[in-house]
């Protein structure tokens, strides 16, 4: 599966989650603007990071479904798995899953680089700074 997350996919995007949902609800991802939430949300993070716009191609994002609940829910509950992969000047959803969960907390985007993409960060991170040289 590979769907650019737009409003011009939507029909193709909402398949792609009743499939995955099942009859599942009450903590899935369940509409569109979910997923476009979510892109968004990544697309915070790489530029948050201070990476530039022509190297964000094939960051990948971990999105998780729901949110906390009371200490006291002790069931199982049903969350969405999306992850979703940058184009050159996209995301992409490329896999959608739903699996029971006891965690007590869900809901969060979790952004990762590639080499070059973790290299790029990391020296614009240190041009902001100097080392002090150790005193002997």
């Amino acid at each position: 599966m590979r769907i650019k997350i737009n409003e011009q996919n939507r029909a193709a995007l909402q398949t792609a989650l009743d499939k995955s949902n099942g009859t599942a609800t009450a903590h899935t991802f369940r509409h569109v603007i979910d997923l476009i939430d979510r892109a968004r949300q990544a697309e915070a993070k790489l530029q948050h990071l201070a990476l530039k716009k022509g190297s964000r191609s094939g960051a990948i994002a971990t999105a998780s479904s729901g949110g906390s609940v009371a200490h006291a829910y002790k069931y199982a509950r049903i969350t969405s798995t999306a992850t979703l992969v940058r184009g050159s000047s996209a995301w992409f959803l490329i896999s959608l899953t739903a699996s029971e969960t006891y965690r007590r907390t869900a809901g969060d985007t979790y952004v990762s680089l590639t080499a070059a993409q973790d290299a790029e960060v990391t020296a614009t991170f240190r041009a902001q700074f100097g080392k002090q040289e150790v005193a002997k």
